[in-house]
């Protein structure tokens, strides 16, 4: 079973948790924990899974469905579309409960929340991403037959009910054979890139008020001070106790 992090900020600006989802629709939101637990429980222990990992590229904003870090192999970025899904002269749609209607081409959108991930990554380490970087597309509903084609998109960048079987293996081949980048993904840049999703804040590590912060507390406790000794100058009979003072 892989390891699971759970992006708790926002790119661009723990590890085996629970499912969570940005997303508003009901049915987006259970095809994707659909498929988190199939790949999940599918992949090898050393490998790292995001959800919802969300990339700002200049003014442009976009959502990783599913982020696969695969040490010794790659990376692979996974967009899912529940229902039926259908294409028609080039548009995609999707049938369900509602109907039938127009969506955007998810290969499109894998590929250009790919390209963002991998150019914000590059930008936070100081070097471009050279690992292999797949954009592959998840439908858990819907059957593709192993023959399909599509111009931009072979199958095997498209994972299909049938196929979340087993996806680790399908997973892996469509890095190794269809992924940007020339190398496998090293086990320490999947750390780093994990401490980068996971958003890592420590500030416990120096003293527990900093200076400037004991600073702006005693000067919050004088004003107080001030304050209260100006209510009492003409009350008699009254003592006042602070550490730094004696009656």
């Amino acid at each position: 079973m892989c390891r699971a992090v759970l992006p708790a900020v926002r790119i661009g600006g723990s590890q085996c948790g629970a499912f969570r989802s940005s997303r508003s629709s009901a049915r987006g939101q259970s095809a994707e924990k659909a498929v988190w637990e199939q790949l999940r429980r599918s992949l090898p222990d050393d490998v790292v899974l995001a959800h919802s990992v969300q990339v700002r590229h200049g003014r442009a904003e976009h959502e990783i469905d599913l982020l696969v870090l695969w040490p010794g192999v790659g990376l692979a970025a996974i967009e899912v579309k529940g229902g039926r899904i259908s294409i028609e002269n080039g548009q995609w749609h999707s049938s369900g409960k509602s109907g039938k209607h127009r969506i955007q081409s998810p290969i499109a959108q894998s590929q250009s929340s790919a390209h963002a991930f991998k150019d914000w990554i590059g930008g936070q380490f100081g070097t471009p991403l050279s690992s292999r970087f797949a954009y592959m597309v998840c439908l858990p509903y819907t059957p593709v037959p192993a023959d399909w084609i599509m111009a931009g998109c072979p199958r095997s960048l498209v994972l299909d009910e049938q196929d979340l079987q087993n996806p680790a293996e399908l997973i892996r081949r469509a890095i190794e054979t269809e992924g940007s980048g020339a190398s496998p993904l090293a086990p320490s840049y999947a750390g780093r890139i994990a401490a980068k999703l996971a958003g890592t804040l420590n500030p416990d590590d120096g003293p527990r008020l900093g200076s400037r912060e004991q600073e702006d507390l005693q000067d919050h406790l004088t004003q107080q001070q001030a304050v209260l000794l100006a209510a009492t100058r003409d009350i008699r009979r009254i003592r006042l106790h602070w550490s730094n003072w004696q009656p």
